[in-house]
């Protein structure tokens, strides 16, 4: 998963096709949202299991809402991405249908009627 993003993010520099570049925003921003609703859908039901357990004590309810504290710096890292993975396949899409356009044969046949 972090080596399609990482793959995207590293394509930003090099000749790429729109519709490459469109294909590679897309599968990555499907890929890394679904692995984020996997992932904090097992970690909302673990927490939720520690919260809910008879054995909780103070010590753990404080190990748990500092975890809950750290964890949510990262949700936010992984929001900030998913937006920019947004953008970035909404981009994509204009620059691969602008080249579309450029080389559709509606357009190459009156290109070539006026030569």
């Amino acid at each position: 998963m972090a080596d399609l993003v990482n793959l995207l993010l590293a394509s930003r520099f090099l000749p790429v096709l729109p519709s490459v570049s469109l294909a590679l925003s897309a599968l990555a921003l499907v890929i890394y949202a679904g692995t984020l609703v996997v992932n904090w859908s097992w970690q909302v039901s673990f927490l939720s299991r520690l919260i809910y357990s008879p054995e909780l004590s103070l010590t753990h309810a404080i190990a748990i809402a500092l975890y809950v504290g750290l964890i949510a710096l990262v949700v936010r890292d992984d929001l900030v991405l998913v937006r920019w993975l947004c953008k970035n396949v909404s981009q994509a899409a204009k620059s691969a249908a602008m080249a579309m356009g450029e080389h559709s044969p509606l357009r190459e046949a009156k290109h070539a009627k006026h030569q």
